[in-house]
């Protein structure tokens, strides 16, 4: 039976770099749902969606180390961007998750190979994951 869902798992063969620019496009995503809901006046979907949105960051920052300098810094942008999210600023929401997710994606080639050398472990694959406290 585990075998089985592994085999059907859509995060087999994922990197971590590669979840991370997923996070963040389905962050960014979210954002501009909102955006869109509140441009129609429909508040309940603007708030579906800027839920959506924070749940999103919230798992982004709960991946981060933050006894890192860089971590930190990058824990203090997703923070800025909930700030934006309170307030529906969705340009200024999105232009700071574009720049970290350009970012990442620079790096994406190196991470890789780092996963694959092993010096980045790679995804658990059985739902369990690290949480630095």
């Amino acid at each position: 039976m585990h075998n089985g869902y592994q085999q059907n798992n859509p995060l087999a063969g994922m990197s971590r770099v590669d979840m991370l620019l997923a996070l963040y496009d389905r962050t960014m995503a979210a954002i501009e749902e909102a955006s869109v809901a509140r441009a129609a006046g429909d508040e309940e979907k603007r708030k579906l969606h800027d839920f959506q949105a924070q749940k999103l960051l919230f798992g982004i920052h709960a991946g981060l180390d933050t006894r890192d300098e860089t971590a930190f810094n990058v824990a203090r942008l997703l923070h800025f961007v909930v700030t934006r999210l309170e307030v529906a600023d969705y340009q200024a929401a999105r232009k700071v998750l574009s720049e970290l997710r350009n970012s990442f994606a620079a790096i994406s080639d190196d991470a890789r190979q780092l996963e694959a050398d092993g010096v980045i472990p790679k995804l658990a694959l059985n739902g369990e994951f690290e949480v630095s406290v």
